[in-house]
């Protein structure tokens, strides 16, 4: 069993308890002798409180300040050590931009010779490409393709028979030397469909231009119950140009037609663009020497003549060729009759 506890007085006791006086002391009433006690009393338990919650906020703070410390160490080791991480990856990309440089670097100079190399190629390609052509265009001057000449047992093709066909149909007076003689390389026919050319070889130079020259004037023969038609035998891109320049050849102005009327089959829209930057020059001009009278006058006789000539060339293009297009003052051209358009340029 525990021991009891006895109570002793405390210092609040012993200063609240009333002090005994001698005899000889004046007596004071409890209340005002007890107030000074009081007071030291409250002072003693504030300090002693300042004091106990002073300290433990020291002992907060200073566990938390240590826990501060440590997670701010900790993170602190953390940037550093991603920072090493990002400054070895950093260092790998700078060796390996500076490796793509060079590499580009050398890529490009590649590039730029492979692009001189290319140029030279395609320029002697395609030399090489006008000589080959050249050379099979020379290696087909005494060539003749014979379109009309009936496949299967009807004619039999030789270089005897085409000899003779060819004498025969051009009234020539011995048969012509034929070196070769063979159709063009094409699938045969279906019945009904037309036969495929015969392309001869002449030994002899002279008989082959002569007998186009003849093929020429008479374009389609009959001999023998067959149509013949002979032609040169030229290279596609030969026979290309040449259609090209057949169809151009059917647009082109008669052959009667003199030199002075071919030079005035001139277009009206580019006599009309003339007699526009005819006047857009002179504003510049006019601009330019607004100050100057005596040479201003100069420049508008010379618009003038410049002018006068230019309106005459376009009414004559207009009534020539039947051209109805003349200039709008909103820049577009306008489209009008011909005797419209003829009085307005009479004005």
């Amino acid at each position: 069993m525990p021991p009891k506890l006895h109570k002793t007085p405390g210092p609040t006791q012993s200063l609240i308890r009333p002090v005994a006086t001698s005899t000889s002391d004046t007596a004071c009433p409890a209340d005002v002798c007890s107030a000074p006690a009081v007071s030291l009393d409250m002072s003693a338990l504030r300090s002693e409180i300042v004091r106990a919650v002073v300290s433990e906020m020291r002992t907060v703070m200073d566990e938390h300040y240590s826990n501060i410390k440590t997670e701010l160490l900790n993170m602190k080791s953390e940037l550093l050590r991603d920072f090493a991480v990002l400054r070895s990856d950093f260092a790998g990309l700078k060796s390996t931009v500076s490796d793509i440089e060079r590499s580009l670097s050398t890529c490009t100079d590649d590039v730029v010779a492979l692009q001189a190399k290319v140029e030279s190629l395609s320029k002697e390609i395609s030399r090489l490409d006008a000589k080959c052509d050249y050379l099979e265009s020379r290696s087909r001057r005494q060539n003749i393709r014979n379109v009309g000449i009936p496949e299967g047992e009807s004619f039999t093709l030789t270089t005897s028979s085409v000899s003779e066909l060819l004498k025969e149909a051009f009234a020539l007076d011995k048969p012509p030397l034929v070196d070769r003689a063979h159709r063009t390389l094409a699938p045969k026919p279906k019945s009904g469909d037309p036969p495929r050319p015969v392309i001869a070889r002449l030994h002899y130079y002279e008989n082959c231009v002569e007998i186009l020259r003849k093929a020429r004037r008479q374009q389609r023969i009959t001999v023998s119950n067959m149509k013949l038609s002979v032609f040169p035998d030229f290279t596609a891109k030969v026979a290309r140009a040449r259609a090209a320049f057949n169809e151009v050849n059917k647009k082109s102005p008669s052959k009667e037609s003199n030199p002075e009327d071919l030079l005035r089959h001139v277009f009206a829209e580019e006599k009309s663009s003339e007699v526009r930057d005819l006047m857009k020059h002179y504003m510049n001009r006019y601009r330019m020497y607004v100050m100057q009278e005596n040479h201003l006058l100069e420049e508008t006789n010379w618009l003038e003549e410049q002018l006068a000539s230019h309106l005459i060339w376009l009414k004559n293009s207009m009534l020539k060729d039947g051209h109805t297009i003349v200039l709008s003052s909103s820049g577009p051209m306008e489209v009008h009759s011909m005797h419209r358009c003829s009085s307005i340029l009479l004005e």
